[in-house]
């Protein structure tokens, strides 16, 4: 086969928000794990955007892991959005990505590093 394989693969595990800040600002967490063979020292960029995989948007920030990520391991990163516009909102989450789409890391899988969420809207709270 193809790709290099004996290397980190990093991954966003899950994407969710916090709506505590309604309806100004809600705090997105991504969480990040490495799914490969070797592991990645701590400062791996994490690019937050408006929109979904299909539909990507501005970018709304870009955060870095705090801790190294060996194989198996993971670890959340955070990041408080304005909201803008109108419900409902939808928002991605890149690892590996430096904001403009550029990448840092080579891992054996660079197709599974984001995740999306969408159907957000401040007056779900329960």
């Amino acid at each position: 086969g193809e790709g290099v394989f004996n290397a980190p693969d990093l991954t966003i595990v899950g994407l969710e928000v916090s709506l505590v800040g309604c309806p100004g600002t809600v705090r997105l967490r991504a969480r990040v794990g490495n799914e490969g063979n070797l592991g990645v020292a701590a400062g791996v960029p994490v690019t937050f955007r408006r929109g979904t995989m299909a539909a990507p948007g501005d970018v709304l920030g870009t955060v870095t892991t705090t801790v190294p990520l060996l194989p198996g391991a993971s670890t959340v990163v955070e990041l408080d959005a304005a909201l803008e516009g109108d419900a409902p909102f939808a928002f991605l989450a890149t690892v590996d990505d430096d904001g403009a789409g550029a990448g840092l890391t080579v891992e054996c899988d660079e197709d599974d590093n984001e995740a999306d969420i969408d159907g957000v809207d401040c007056d779900i709270l329960f």
